[in-house]
């Protein structure tokens, strides 16, 4: 099954993998221009078309955005104009609380453009905090590859070790075609199916991953990809012998130390390096909810990342900032700022996956009161439920629960009960017939 899989079992890793084992700057296998011809810049965006590296004429085009903004963030985005491909939720990026980068100089050469404007930093959430520097773009066009500076220190390159992968769409008969034995037609296939753990998973549109290299100058601390197991600072995955060990960004209810590399509930592909006592700090954010593996390293205490989703498009963001608050900062304008939480949820919440009775739930809050342990609320899991259908009371389990929760109220308590993102089919669950009805009338008549 594909939840179990690891990075090796899938076609689209494996295929990125090898390539930065092989990719050198020496001998390029694959790699991207800019064509001068196509650069503009209108206001605090950029625009652009890259092409194959030294191809005289290629059909495979890749379109270029950039956005700057005040608070140090860039966003670059690329996508095949000729296929359209989904994005992240516009909802993630909060982009009304984004401040477009003001007084930007823009001077070009043949061979790389440079953007530079003035960052500012306010944060007056607890107490008044100001910070200002410089940040610099340099954007250099064969092959392509963006540096970005702050203050005039060199933080990070993106595409630094040109990784950059964009699979564009084939046609499967012509691939066919093309053939010329066994073997070749078997790596065509590999694109189109995957076999993992006596499983086939089907890729109808065949491969149509992405990839894309960050580089961390002078930063050898780096944080972040949660939620997993593992400890806050990023491990090396690369092993000996070309092996590696990713972090994989697909969400799962796991637990245990068997797949320490794997995100749980959620993730967040976000990661920040810093330096002791360096003037500067950055970091990166990928935008691609697709199945995605991180590979993780550090050359001469620098921190090199390689994103690999199984599809959608090259989505990302970098920020540059003088410390980590700056860039926290710079991530709640981009991704919006958590509302100020109840009071009852920053006390002690008794939550814990059992199944549970009423009488259970009553017996814990009247000991939490005799041995005088602070509770402000108690969590009941799916399994309350009538068979899994929420909204619902197991009433075998809680024969009168809103007694429990008028004795849990007089006790000073809340009550949680979890529901997950999924409801049951079935035409005696009032809800599903509900939504059922309001979605399309027709099919109930």
């Amino acid at each position: 099954m594909r939840v179990f899989c690891e990075g090796d079992d899938q076609d689209f890793y494996r295929r990125n993998h090898l390539f930065s084992l092989k990719q050198s700057p020496q001998k390029l296998l694959l790699a991207y221009d800019v064509d001068p011809k196509s650069v503009r810049l209108e206001k605090n965006h950029l625009t652009g078309i890259l092409v194959l590296h030294k191809a005289e004429c290629s059909e495979s085009k890749l379109y270029l955005s950039m956005e700057f903004y005040e608070c140090g963030a860039m966003n670059m985005l690329l996508e095949d104009p000729a296929e359209k491909r989904f994005r992240a939720s516009p909802y993630v990026i909060t982009r009304e609380t984004l401040a477009p980068a003001l007084n930007i100089t823009f001077s070009r050469t043949e061979e790389m453009c440079t953007i530079t404007h003035r960052a500012k930093m306010e944060e007056k959430t607890f107490e008044s905090y100001q910070t200002e520097g410089e940040c610099s773009y340099v954007i250099y066009l064969r092959p392509f590859h963006v540096e970005g500076y702050y203050n005039k220190n060199l933080a990070f390159t993106m595409n630094k070790r040109q990784l950059l992968n964009y699979d564009f769409h084939k046609s499967f008969d012509r691939l066919l075609a093309k053939a010329r034995d066994t073997a070749e037609l078997n790596l065509l296939l590999s694109g189109w199916e995957q076999f993992a753990h006596g499983h086939t998973i089907d890729c109808p549109k065949g491969p149509q991953s992405v990839a894309l290299d960050v580089s961390f100058h002078g930063l050898p601390k780096c944080y972040g990809l949660p939620e997993r197991y593992r400890k806050f600072r990023l491990d090396v995955t690369n092993k000996a012998g070309g092996k590696s060990e990713p972090y994989r960004l697909y969400n799962l209810d796991i637990f245990g130390d068997k797949h320490v590399n794997q995100s749980i509930y959620g993730n967040v592909p976000f990661v920040m390096a810093n330096g002791i006592e360096k003037p500067y700090t950055a970091a990166f954010l990928w935008l691609n909810p697709s199945d995605t593996y991180v590979d993780f390293d550090v050359v001469e205490e620098d921190p090199r990342i390689h994103f690999i989703s199984e599809s959608g498009v090259i989505d990302c963001f970098t920020f540059l900032g003088a410390n980590p608050l700056d860039i926290t900062s710079a991530f709640g304008l981009a991704t919006g700022k958590a509302d100020m939480p109840q009071y009852f949820t920053l006390g002690y919440h008794q939550c814990r996956w059992d199944i549970y009775t009423q009488e259970d739930i009553e017996i814990s809050s009247t000991m939490f009161l005799k041995t005088g342990i602070p509770c402000d609320c108690i969590w009941l899991d799916i399994d309350h439920t009538d068979s899994k259908k929420y909204f619902t009371w197991d009433h075998a389990l809680f024969p009168k629960p809103l007694e429990m929760i008028k004795k849990l109220k007089e006790d000073g308590r809340h009550l949680v009960v979890i529901v997950d993102p999924h409801l049951k089919v079935d035409t005696e669950y009032f809800v599903y017939n509900t939504l059922v009805q309001e979605s399309n009338p027709s099919l109930t008549e």
